[in-house]
C-alpha cells in the first residue's frame, strides 16, 4: 500500500508564505540591480562615454523593460548625435512605461520636434540670420536668390534660434517700414514676408494683403500652406467667415481633415469628430507632458 501524504492547512500556508518571499526577494534583487546598472550607466554618461553608456542602459533595460529613466537616457544619447527621430521615439516609450515622465518631458519633447521640424532648412544651410544681414545692408537682390532656393519658406520665417531677440527686432522694424513688397518682390518672397509678419504677430492686415497677392501664382502644396496661414491671420484679426472661407480652399489643395477640423473647432466652438481624426488625435496624444534622472538642455543633456 502506498503512503499517503497529507497536506494540512498549517503546511499549505506556510508554502505559500515561502513562495511570496522569494518572490519579493526575486523582485528586489532584480530592482537592485537594475539600479545598480542604471548607476554605471550615469557614470559613463557624465564621462561622454555614450557608446559605453549605451549599451550598458541596454542591459538595463534588458532587466526591466518598463524603466522610464533608461529610455529617457537614449533619447538624451541619440539627441546628443543629432538622432532626433529617434530621440522622440525613446522619450515617447519612457512616458508609455512611465506616465510620471510626461510633465519633465514635454519641453523636451518640444525641442526635439522643433529640431525634426527645422532640418530642411539646416540641411540647406539657411537662417534668419542670414536673411537679417541681407536686410539690414539693403541687398534684396541676395535676399531673392536666397528665398527663391527649394525649402520650406514657413520653417525660416518661424527660425529664431539662430537670431538674437533684438536682431528680430530690427529686423521687424525693416520689413514693417517697407510694407509695398507686393510691388518689388518675387512671390516667394512675398509669401516669406507674409510668414514673417504672421509669425511674429505684426502687421497681420499686410501679411494677408501679402498672400493675396501671392496665391494666384502658386503650386499645391505651396498654395496650401498659405491659404492655412491665410485662415490663422484671419482668426487674430476677427475675420471669422473669410477665416473659414481660407481654411476651405486650403482644404481643397490638400489640408488634412484633422487639421481642418482643429481649425474649425477653434472657430466654432466644437470639434468635428470622426473616426479619423480620433485615431490620429490618440497617435498624437503621447507627444507629452517628476522630475527625470536624465534631462535634455540645449547643449549637452544632464545626468542625475
Amino acid at each position: 500500500m502506498k503512503p499517503h501524504f497529507i497536506v494540512s492547512p498549517i503546511n499549505i500556508v506556510v508554502i505559500l508564505i515561502l513562495t511570496c518571499s522569494c518572490s519579493s526577494i526575486r523582485t528586489e534583487f532584480f530592482r537592485e540591480e537594475t539600479k545598480y546598472q542604471y548607476n554605471f550607466a550615469r557614470q559613463l554618461y557624465k564621462q561622454g562615454e555614450y557608446g559605453s553608456a549605451k549599451a550598458s542602459i541596454k542591459s538595463v533595460l534588458a532587466l526591466d523593460p518598463d524603466y522610464g529613466p533608461a529610455h529617457v537616457a537614449l533619447g538624451n544619447i541619440a539627441f546628443i548625435k543629432a538622432d532626433y527621430n529617434a530621440a522622440l521615439t525613446h522619450y515617447k516609450t519612457a512616458i508609455r512605461v512611465d506616465s510620471e515622465l510626461e510633465a519633465a518631458l514635454r519641453p523636451v519633447i518640444q525641442a526635439t520636434t522643433l529640431r525634426i521640424a527645422r532640418a530642411p532648412i539646416e540641411k540647406a544651410g539657411f537662417s534668419m540670420r542670414q536673411v537679417h544681414r541681407l536686410m539690414m545692408a539693403g541687398d534684396q537682390s541676395k535676399i531673392e536668390a536666397l528665398l527663391n532656393e527649394d525649402f520650406p519658406l514657413e520653417l525660416l520665417a518661424q527660425d529664431t534660434l539662430s537670431i538674437t531677440p533684438s536682431e528680430l527686432g530690427e529686423l521687424s522694424r525693416r520689413v514693417a517700414a517697407n510694407l509695398k513688397l507686393d510691388n518689388i518682390w518675387s512671390v516667394r518672397c512675398r509669401l516669406f514676408w507674409a510668414y514673417f509678419l504672421f509669425y511674429n504677430h505684426i502687421e497681420l492686415d499686410s501679411a494677408a494683403v501679402l498672400i493675396y497677392s501671392a496665391v494666384p501664382e502658386l503650386e499645391n502644396k505651396e498654395r496650401r500652406i498659405a491659404y492655412e496661414v491665410l485662415g490663422q491671420i484671419h482668426e487674430k484679426v476677427g475675420d471669422l467667415n473669410l477665416a473659414v472661407d481660407a481654411y476651405v480652399l486650403a482644404k481643397k489643395d490638400g489640408l488634412s481633415d484633422l487639421r481642418l477640423s482643429h481649425h474649425l473647432s477653434r472657430i466654432y466652438g466644437s470639434s468635428v469628430p470622426n473616426s479619423e481624426n480620433e485615431k490620429q488625435r490618440s497617435s498624437d496624444s503621447s507627444t507629452p507632458t517628476l522630475t527625470i534622472e536624465i534631462s535634455v538642455p540645449t547643449k549637452r543633456p544632464m545626468i542625475y
